[in-house]
């Protein structure tokens, strides 16, 4: 007898599930209801839609809606609000919102993939006709119909993915754009002094950005005015809110699903508390890889795989398990691109995990070969075990290449002397013999091992706060240490460190740094094979340290 599979939600998660179903069972029939007029739209493509980047509206959708009927014999619904589950008679309830109509419709197995909702925080005035969101394609299509009207000012508040596409993507239309965040950084999963130069090339562009600052009022008057906790108002033509979103549970509370404070809980099959209702997407919480906690990860790909899963395990495959997230994600900012996987700083700290720090400056293929952009790496490694927990990366090429490896590390629980035996491809035009991935690994393997031993840019300015005693040593070039330097740095040039050494004191703690890192290493290989007791090599060097330079903006 064939099973009835009854999918809510037809976006990444639901139309991945369905899909799946019908893959492993020709015979099922099966029922998608989605509360929208689309299905499968691409919603990761609207900021670039909205800013023109997509010309078409029609390259959104990645199927049409009668494609799930004549390629996969799916019964697609659009228009269709699923508003109650009925667990003991295995029911729900739908309102046709094109007819008005009300029905039931029975299942044998449920998948539930609702996902999220844009978050509009109680601030007086936001239900103004001139604040949109940009979540669904209809939210585009509003906000495209405001931009038909030669609007001249917008405010993008929020600092997330969607806010910073959104904001470079209606600049990139020639308007004039604020960006409003109430932290103290955009792009939470990075590290604050990892976000300095995506700030720094916002503002090159054009972009005002107002951080630590959020928004107390709207004063919807001929424009509308955007009140800030300063006091500042910045006056516009209408914003975009893109303060988060949040998981649509209430239908699953609403049926005595288990819920905790992250998401629905589900197993690796993605079944609920309920044998024969599957969550999968926005609403449901994974294990973070990494530390084991769960976690809710908003983003498509785990939202594909999990109702991937849930499909196939609905009709019976149970080959096929979730095993959890790192929370790898990217974005474009103009001309940069920003990237992280694992664990930021903030979250070790959190979780109370020992760790150190290793920055690297590498270009993304080799030198000699024309075209090589730099490439600024962060990775957080486990003290005791040379464990990868994070990396950051930001640069104009390969960033996505070089955090997916990172990513693939995390995924197998690779040391970082596992990193720095990779063998991945070279050739100049594309990378270098040791390569921006593998180089990170040997740095963070030479500290691991005690070969080295390495300070933070964090570490060393609170020692310099602190006012700890220590002599710092600059090993750059005397053209280098004029343009810029460390207070309170003695300046001795690589080359004449050893002719100089006695001008050091080697009973005393010991740091020196170059411009990324290397002649860092240098030194402190010299310095400790001539007796000095304590020395430390500012991982990353002074273009590191220069990340910390984060100054206050304007608010």
């Amino acid at each position: 007898m064939s099973k009835k599979i009854v999918v809510i939600g037809a976006v990444a998660a639901g139309a991945s599930a369905a899909t799946k179903a019908r893959r492993e069972d020709e015979q099922a029939e099966i029922v998608v209801f989605e509360k929208g007029p689309y299905a499968s739209f691409a919603n990761c493509g609207l900021p670039y839609y909205v800013g023109g980047t997509i010309k078409e509206r029609k390259n959104l959708f990645q199927v049409s809606n009668d494609y799930f009927h004549e390629r996969f014999n799916i019964d697609l619904r659009i228009n269709h609000e699923v508003t109650k589950i009925n667990r003991k008679d295995k029911q729900v309830e739908v309102t046709n919102h094109d007819t008005g109509e009300k029905f039931s419709e029975n299942y044998d197995k449920l998948i539930i993939a609702v996902g999220s909702e844009a978050v509009k925080p109680p601030i007086p005035g936001i239900e103004s006709d001139k604040i949109y969101t940009l979540l669904t394609v209809p939210d585009a299509d509003a906000i495209m119909k405001k931009l038909r009207e030669k609007p001249k000012k917008a405010v993008v508040v929020g600092g997330g993915y969607i806010g910073v596409e959104t904001a470079e993507e209606l600049h990139s239309r020639g308007l004039e754009v604020s960006l409003v965040e109430m932290a103290e950084q955009i792009l939470a999963p990075l590290d604050q002094e990892m976000t300095t130069p995506l700030l720094q090339h916002m503002e090159e562009k054009g972009v005002n950005l107002v951080l630590a600052n959020g928004v107390t009022e709207f004063k919807d008057e001929d424009s509308i005015r955007v009140v800030l906790e300063s006091g500042k108002e910045i006056d516009v033509d209408f914003v975009v809110l893109a303060a988060g979103v949040r998981p649509r549970l209430n239908l699953l509370k609403e049926a005595g699903l288990e819920v905790s404070e992250v998401g629905v809980v589900v197993n690796e099959y993605m079944q609920t508390n309920d044998k024969d209702i599957y969550a999968a997407g926005d609403i449901v919480e994974s294990s973070n890889l990494i530390t084991g906690e769960k976690a809710r990860i908003a983003l498509a790909g785990p939202a594909n795989k999990q109702g991937r899963i849930a499909g196939a395990h609905a009709v019976g495959n149970t080959k096929k398990k979730f095993k959890g997230v790192v929370g790898t994600s990217i974005v474009k900012v103009f001309d940069l691109t920003a990237a992280s996987t694992g664990l930021n700083e903030k979250e070790c700290i959190r979780k109370n995990i020992i760790y150190y720090t290793v920055y690297l400056n590498k270009g993304d293929h080799a030198g000699y070969y024309p075209g090589s952009e730099s490439l600024e790496i962060k990775l957080l490694v486990e003290e005791e075990s040379g464990k990868l927990l994070g990396a950051q990366s930001i640069g104009r090429e390969s960033v996505d290449k070089v955090i997916d490896t990172f990513a693939t590390a995390l995924h197998a629980e690779m040391t970082v002397e596992d990193l720095e035996d990779l063998d991945l491809a070279y050739a100049p035009p594309y990378s270098s013999a040791k390569g921006p991935a593998i180089m990170s690994g040997m740095i963070a393997a030479n500290h691991f091992r005690g070969e080295t031993d390495l300070l933070s840019p964090k570490e060393l300015q609170a020692m310099l706060k602190d006012e700890e005693e220590i002599q710092l040593v600059d090993v750059r070039t005397s053209a280098e240490y004029k343009n810029s330097y460390i207070s309170g740095a003695k300046h001795i040039p690589i080359n004449e460190l050893r002719g100089r050494i006695d001008e050091l004191d080697s009973a005393k703690h010991t740091v020196v740094y170059c411009r990324k890192g290397y002649r860092g290493y240098l030194a402190y290989k010299i310095l400790i094979a001539n007796g000095f007791d304590i020395v430390e090599n500012l991982t990353g060097g002074i273009l590191a340290w220069e990340l910390l330079d984060n100054k206050n903006r304007e608010s």
